[in-house]
């Protein structure tokens, strides 16, 4: 019956689901520091809201007799606030997305070996089950997870592509591939003294 058309795709899910993942324990401690202090840095909310500026009407004006200047000025202040307003709740939103992940981390970094249960869709698609803190989620979330069994990368195209996302990620993104790997090579040095002193190196 059904069972055995899909076997295939059984094996491909759980192939995915057997998968041993671990926290990186080296990027929960950045993060952690980096959140404690409330830093801006890394695609991170900042801690405090975006300041709406003052309305350019006093108290006694009425919004319905106004001349044309001072209702231009009112209208622009009035799509700077709210867009501000969406901001701040856009804002707030992820905080509770970053406080969240942060604290599955640290519940699971003590374990050397995390699994992801995994769904199928209708479209073919294969999701963690798990919120927050799963290999496909935002690059905070993707960034505290490793491989509990890390394997070499093996071969030169392999390792291009792990120079290209790397340039991806921080932004050299409208280039040739090629050039992607040259940045990199370049950088490799500024790279690496970041990523040995995340804080140090913001």
């Amino acid at each position: 019956g059904m069972t055995e058309e899909m076997s295939e795709v059984y094996e491909a899910i759980n192939h995915i689901q057997k998968t041993p993942w671990m926290v990186n324990p080296f990027v929960l401690v950045a993060f952690q520091m980096v959140y404690e202090r409330g830093l801006n840095v890394a695609g991170l909310p900042s801690r405090e809201d975006i300041p709406v500026p003052p309305s350019p009407l006093t108290k006694e004006q009425n919004t319905k007799e106004l001349d044309e200047e001072t209702k231009a000025k009112f209208k622009a202040w009035k799509k700077e606030a709210t867009a501000i307003y969406e901001e701040n709740i856009r804002l707030k939103s992820k905080r509770l997305q970053a406080a969240k992940t942060k604290s599955i981390a640290e519940q699971f970094a003590v374990y050397d070996r995390i699994y992801f249960p995994h769904q199928f869709d209708f479209r073919g698609r294969v999701y963690p089950v798990p919120m927050f803190l799963n290999p496909q989620g935002n690059s905070l979330s993707k960034g505290l997870l490793m491989f509990a069994d890390g394997k070499p990368l093996g071969n030169e195209e392999a390792a291009g592509e792990f120079l290209i996302h790397g340039a991806n990620c921080f932004g050299i993104d409208k280039v040739s591939l090629q050039d992607r790997i040259d940045w990199v090579t370049e950088n490799h040095e500024a790279i690496l003294s970041v990523a040995s002193d995340p804080i140090g190196n913001l």
